[in-house]
């Protein structure tokens, strides 16, 4: 049965290898994938790159805040001799609206198209995406990759933002794409923000 899947970890936690693998396992059976990026993502341009594996392939389609996927499909299926498609898998989730999820979810459900999503979870502040929490509201199965925090090598949840010195920022738009990212725990994190306030605080009273 098709399904909804969304499968997050934190910044260097291995996803798009994931997508990857999983892109080049389902060709291996002949199944027509289409393979999705939001344009927010401006990063590896319209490719879905993964840092780990040192290898990357271009999305298949591109989607801004006002497209909808479901609206793609029959197209691609043409393009590749197929009247649909076998299986969608969606690069950086997180950057998804609330509509586009719901959207993805009506994909499962009305076509019979397994839809696997991957994505961050929580901001830098530690906050979800719309994205993510729309995913997680409503997605059949969710899979964590781990990765570890590099200060105490506990289970990393934040994505901390650095600067270009490596020092913690902690303001600043949710999304700003380009900047440098660090996965770090709950304890971690709010050592270097407590750090960051009393720092701020000394400089009040300079």
């Amino acid at each position: 049965m098709a399904s909804l899947w969304y499968h997050y970890a934190p910044m260097n936690g291995s996803k798009s290898a994931q997508l990857l693998m999983a892109w080049h396992n389902y060709e291996e059976h002949n199944n027509l994938v289409m393979t999705v990026k939001p344009k927010l993502d401006t990063r590896d341009s319209t490719f879905i790159k993964s840092r780990a594996l040192d290898y990357g392939r271009e999305a298949d389609r591109i989607v801004d805040k006002d497209d909808f996927v479901s609206r793609m499909i029959v197209n691609f299926g043409v393009e590749n001799g197929r009247s649909s498609v076998d299986v969608i898998l969606i690069d950086e989730a997180q950057f998804l609206t609330k509509a586009q999820v719901d959207d993805l979810g009506d994909i499962v459900d009305d076509w019979g198209i397994t839809v696997i999503a991957y994505g961050l979870l929580v901001d830098f502040q530690g906050f979800l995406f719309e994205g993510s929490k729309r995913l997680i509201e409503i997605a059949d199965k969710t899979v964590e990759y781990k990765t570890i925090c590099p200060c105490c090598k506990k289970k990393a949840l934040i994505n901390m933002r650095v600067d270009e010195y490596g020092s913690p920022v902690f303001g600043g738009d949710q999304i700003q794409i380009g900047l440098n990212y660090l996965p770090v725990c709950r304890k971690e994190y709010k050592r270097l923000k407590r750090l960051h306030e009393r720092g701020n605080k000394l400089d009040e009273r300079d």
